[in-house]
């Protein structure tokens, strides 16, 4: 999609459609609509005198212009109460806006947003916001589909029109910013959303060398032989089951900034998940493809990290296996040795990503001394039953660096929610046999599943995100 600024009197405007946002609080004609509302003849403020469009949140009414005009259909298009109004809510109307065009077959739409310039919230910000709610509300998943055509997107083509022309430099800046991330999130959707006969542990392995050599990035996988060699026996222990071998895949983005603060991100790749031995049940079974949804998270922030250019060295790193019952797959009671030397007794076989991750977060640590590391993972479905789909649920050693996460998801409208790691809960995966265990039963599975990686990554600042529900 290609997103343009544009800014001027609504008398420049020729459009097939022009949206325009409107709070509320938008009673009667503001002066910077009574242009448009003379180049339509009225018929916006036929609207407002007749009351039949309120602004509420993701409301629409559609007015067809005159003929005579540039402006053939408008969109009015509610942002709810202005005093409520933040960016996530700019996501919500821009998607809305362009749902509505694209569901219409309109390749080319102009959205105004002086009202959204008159709240005070930066226009880089809204930018950015307004490119995500677009390119995200308008994703679908049709590489399997014979009949594509029916399924292509319309809108192609968006232009972002303001009256002023203050703060347009910085809009544009945060559009650039919302496509490539947007771009990033499509991406990681993509792969999750991919079978898992075609995404393996060495498809993804593949998949980083491809992403490191469009964006200038480092890239080292580790096969089987050399997890083995590493003593990795927690993340090879996982696979085994399967005739397709694990892998740890690592990118590596220098900032090019003298002693930059390095951020490790370490996602679990879990390409499916059988439950192992300790088979799930075969309802909804098919939805563990999903499982390796963290380990895409890190591939899709790694293939727009070099245009994001932050100012700290990133290293993404994804532990991969496939976890199927087979003659070699571990078995509950075996007790294996992880790569930072603790004994694992192996409860539940259902229990990998732990597993996997023990292995991924000590050797990131060990290898690369990051400031901050975290971990992404869809761990436990214990977390569905606490926070539901809304919400990722977020535990770690640091408060300033969960503070920091906190702050980032609602900025990105991605919400986490803190749960409690106390000390209490590192009795409940004592084994009686080993070190630990990677199951203490039912009741808290959430927290004890942190407990338990919390023991890979010693005292480096650490956040561990549960997207279980969040997927």
């Amino acid at each position: 999609m290609k997103i343009t600024v544009k800014t001027g009197k609504f008398e420049n405007i020729n459009t097939p459609l022009l949206v325009v946002l409107l709070f509320q609080e938008n009673k009667k004609i503001n002066d910077w609509l009574k242009g448009l509302d003379k180049i339509v003849k009225g018929r916006v403020s036929e609207v407002f005198k007749a009351r039949d469009f309120k602004g509420e949140l993701n409301e629409t009414m559609m007015i067809t212009a005159p003929g005579s005009s540039g402006i053939k259909r408008i969109l009015l298009t509610g942002m709810g109460k202005k005093k409520d109004f933040n960016t996530e809510k700019i996501r919500q109307v821009f998607g809305t806006a362009a749902k509505f065009a694209d569901s219409k077959e309109i390749k080319r739409m102009t959205v105004n947003i002086t009202a959204i310039s008159e709240t005070g919230l930066s226009k880089d910000d809204s930018g950015r916001a307004a490119a995500e709610g677009m390119n995200l509300s308008l994703y679908r998943f049709v590489k399997f589909k014979t009949e594509n055509k029916k399924n292509e997107i319309n809108l192609n083509n968006v232009i972002i029109h303001d009256i002023t022309r203050a703060g347009s430099d910085l809009l544009k800046k945060g559009i650039r910013v919302g496509v490539l991330i947007s771009n990033g999130v499509c991406y990681t959707r993509d792969l999750a959303s991919n079978p898992p006969n075609l995404v393996t542990p060495s498809f993804l392995a593949e998949e980083a060398k491809n992403i490191s050599k469009e964006n200038g990035l480092k890239c080292t996988v580790l096969n089987r032989k050399k997890l083995e060699e590493l003593k990795m026996n927690a993340l090879v222990g996982v696979g085994k089951g399967s005739h397709e071998p694990p892998v740890l895949g690592i990118l590596e983005y220098d900032c090019g900034i003298e002693n930059a603060e390095t951020v490790a991100l370490v996602g679990k790749g879990i390409t499916f998940d059988s439950g192992g031995i300790s088979l799930k049940p075969g309802k909804k079974m098919e939805e563990m493809k999903f499982d390796m949804s963290g380990a895409a998270a890190v591939l899709g922030t790694m293939k727009i990290i070099s245009g994001l250019e932050p100012g700290v060295n990133v290293i993404g790193v994804f532990a991969a296996a496939e976890n199927l019952p087979g003659g070699s797959a571990l078995k509950p009671s075996d007790i294996i040795t992880a790569y930072s030397g603790l004994t694992i007794e192996v409860i539940n076989t259902d229990a990998e990503g732990r597993l996997v991750l023990a292995d991924a977060l000590a050797y990131t640590i060990d290898k690369y001394k990051p400031d901050a590391v975290l971990d992404i993972a869809t761990l436990t479905g214990a977390v569905i039953i606490a926070l539901g789909h809304y919400s990722t649920g977020m535990l770690g050693n640091n408060s300033t660096l969960l503070k920091k996460v906190y702050s980032a998801g609602e900025r990105s409208g991605d919400n986490v929610w803190e749960l409690p790691l106390y000390p209490e809960f590192d009795e409940e995966i004592k084994s009686k046999y080993a070190d630990l265990k990677n199951s203490n039963g039912p009741g808290g599975g959430t927290i004890f599943g942190a407990s338990f990686l919390k023991k890979f990554v010693g005292k480096t600042p650490w956040v561990h995100l549960d997207i279980a529900g969040t997927a």
